[in-house]
């Protein structure tokens, strides 16, 4: 009767093994991509797909990589400053920005992320 209990234990064991398995290599393989968004597939850092239909997706697990990018129109408010005229007069300077992406793999070879973007 104990050896009957063991191997029931050595079976729920490795049935939660599995299934934890299979939880990780699952959450890793699927990807979804937002009526708002894009992304560039990479694998191994090497851009390889650009996504821009939404859904939900397939990918290696481990291996490839999302890099998510706005479809929608991004926008860039710089910081107010004063500028002193030739009269020796302060104005006020606002500069801002509004860009669209509309390569996601031409701008993530040459930019990289929204955030860097925003940076430069």
């Amino acid at each position: 009767m104990n050896e009957m209990k063991q191997k029931a234990q050595v079976y729920i064991t490795v049935a939660i093994i599995a299934v934890v398995a299979i939880i990780i290599i699952a959450s890793s393989s699927f990807y979804v991509v937002d009526i708002k968004s894009q992304c560039v597939i990479t694998e191994f850092g090497k851009p390889k797909k650009v996504v821009t239909e939404p859904g939900l997706k397939v990918k290696t697990p481990f291996i490839q990589k999302t890099k998510y990018f706005e479809k929608r129109i991004i926008e860039w408010d710089g910081e107010p400053s004063d500028i002193l005229t030739r009269d020796k007069e302060n104005i006020g300077i606002n500069t801002w920005a509004r860009w669209k992406i509309v390569d996601p793999l031409k701008f993530y070879t040459s930019i990289g992320t929204e955030e860097e973007a925003r940076d430069s």
